[in-house]
């Protein structure tokens, strides 16, 4: 006759999950891999959902309007007459002034140099808020400066162009958090 009821498994001390931990593994072992346990609510579930469907209804109706006012959004011109008429004079003006504020699309971006490290930041409301793209650590030589910049520049370029095109939000916004 088979068994209706299983003995549940027995902890092997401690409380929480601590009780389940294989015996051979430290507690220290444990939490350095980086194992998040957390319960998440019906409620804060739901909020999380409403705002991602809010934040891409936003994106794409903002999109929609933009590409109105433009004809055709294409693929980026990468050719390496592009780069050495508007990127290359961007990198040499970016180390010069150390600031620059460019309109790209729907988006503000600007690059900064603080401290040897440049910072590409965009934003997609007029500058009242701004996300961290990318960074990049200056050295001494000049020219692999320039060809970094001109990297870094081209690496943000392609990454909210192609946001345009897919019509998909760069990233969520913490608007609606509790």
């Amino acid at each position: 006759m088979p068994k209706l009821f299983r003995k549940s498994k027995k902890g092997t001390g401690g409380p929480g999950w601590s009780a389940y931990m294989p015996v051979h593994v430290e507690v220290s072992d444990f939490q350095s891999d980086n194992f998040v346990f957390f319960k998440e609510s019906m409620r804060d579930r739901v909020a999380r959902k409403l705002t991602h469907k809010l934040c891409e209804f936003w994106f794409k109706y903002l999109v929609r309007s933009f590409s109105r006012a433009v004809y055709d959004i294409d693929d980026l011109d990468t050719s390496s007459f592009s780069e050495e008429q508007r990127l290359f004079p961007r990198a040499r003006l970016l180390l010069r002034e150390k600031f620059i504020s460019i309109q790209f699309g729907i988006y503000l971006i600007e690059y900064t140099i603080e401290n040897n490290v440049a910072y590409s930041h965009f934003s997609v409301n007029f500058g009242l808020t701004y996300i961290i793209h990318m960074e990049l650590h200056l050295d001494g030589n000049t020219d692999e400066n320039i060809d970094g910049l001109v990297k870094m520049f081209r690496h943000t370029e392609n990454h909210l162009h192609s946001t345009l095109i897919d019509r998909q939000p760069p990233y969520l916004p913490n608007y609606f958090r509790h």
